[in-house]
């Protein structure tokens, strides 16, 4: 397979990181702090989260670098937006539009989300084409065999197959596998209502004069103290209290929430989105943008912060070396709040009709990701 453009891909912005890094005598580096053993070692922010070809997709038997140059275009939008905010300039519409993309992206860019979706996708697709098949009669099962050699086979046979298809979807010895390029466009597709979504939110920036905020390898926490119900994961929007944070540099980040008057208005129009063109897009989201504050965080505060980071992270967090290694040393001492802030796996149930109660759906199924790597 052929090969175009950059091999190295940034899983965390280039330019997020640098804002981490001090001057050295070697030149720009970072303290990564492993967090499984809390190892630490001084890297280049070049050297930081990278995995090869990525973002890459293939097209027509070559790896485009397409994804990866339009990663690339948004952070170059979003990059002087982030230097604003140091002297308090807010920005607004489409500006504020801009960033909220950057952060979208930025939540949804890792090996994380990428693993997580891919395994969902794969076993919810096994478990749909179990239970689509499990009842199929000798008829629907010879059409799906049209004009192969298994047509021709006779109705035990053809049931025969459907049962040993099904039996194997559902022990594992069979599944599914999701191609990289349908992972890439559902990503890109994720981070555009994404960002519509944070765009809604209120932003807080959060200033710190002491201790100073880190970075992680997945650098936007969310922790929801209300969820819809007891076990449930935190989403954007998955309560009122939901809260959001992504620290832009050691010295301040930006906090969101939604704003409870809109909450509901949000989620009805996220419906609506995905089938309003770019321009609708804009004009029915533009009403529900999100205000702005700003707050001097206190001690306590920047490590609550820095602790949801650090359970947030696939590997490490990075930041100067008092500061990832105060956070570590916090969450081993915190184990209870650690606990706490330490993101949900992500699920999705599988339903079906109640036949004793109509108008009811049960949860014949719960897929979770099967693998979390790197995680402690």
């Amino acid at each position: 397979m052929a090969t175009r453009g950059a091999k190295r891909h940034h899983t965390v912005s280039r330019f997020l990181v640098d804002r981490f890094a001090r001057d050295t005598p070697q030149g720009r580096r970072v303290c990564q702090l492993e967090i499984t053993t809390g190892r630490t070692a001084q890297v280049g922010p070049r050297s930081v989260a990278v995995s090869k070809h990525f973002y890459s997709i293939d097209i027509a038997g070559e790896r485009s670098p397409v994804v990866e140059e339009t990663l690339g275009k948004v952070e170059d939008v979003a990059a002087p937006r982030i230097r604003s905010l140091v002297a308090g300039d807010f920005p607004i519409r489409e500006q504020r539009l801009e960033l909220a993309l950057f952060i979208a992206m930025t939540r949804l860019r890792t090996p994380t989300w990428r693993d997580q979706s891919k395994s969902l996708l794969e076993q919810a697709v096994a478990v749909w084409s179990a239970e689509t098949n499990r009842d199929r009669d000798a008829a629907s099962v010879r059409e799906a065999f049209s004009g192969t050699e298994w047509e021709a086979l006779s109705d035990e046979e053809l049931l025969a197959m459907r049962d040993e298809m099904v039996g194997d979807l559902d022990s594992g010895q069979i599944g599914v596998e999701m191609p990289v390029n349908n992972l890439i466009k559902l990503f890109l597709g994720e981070c555009t209502l994404m960002g519509y979504v944070i765009f809604a939110l209120d932003w807080t920036v959060v200033r710190t004069e002491g201790l100073p905020f880190v970075l992680g390898d997945t650098p936007v926490s969310l922790w929801d103290p209300t969820p819809p119900y007891p076990g449930s994961g935190a989403g954007v929007l998955s309560s009122p209290k939901v809260e959001m944070f992504i620290p832009l540099d050691p010295s301040f980040g930006i906090w969101a929430r939604p704003n409870p008057e809109h909450l509901e208005a949000i989620r009805d129009l996220m419906e609506d989105l995905p089938q309003l063109s770019d321009e609708k897009q804009a004009e029915a989201i533009g009403p529900l943008e999100g205000g702005w504050a700003e707050s001097h965080a206190t001690e306590d505060d920047v490590n609550e912060l820095n602790l949801r980071t650090y359970t947030h992270a696939q590997r490490y967090v990075f930041g100067s070396q008092e500061a990832v290694c105060r956070t570590h040393r916090f969450a081993h001492r915190n184990p209870v709040r650690r606990i706490a802030v330490t993101p949900a796996p992500p699920r999705i149930h599988i339903l079906e009709a109640d036949p004793d109660r109509p108008g009811i759906m049960r949860a014949v199924k719960v897929v979770e990701p099967e693998t979390r790597k790197g995680r402690r």
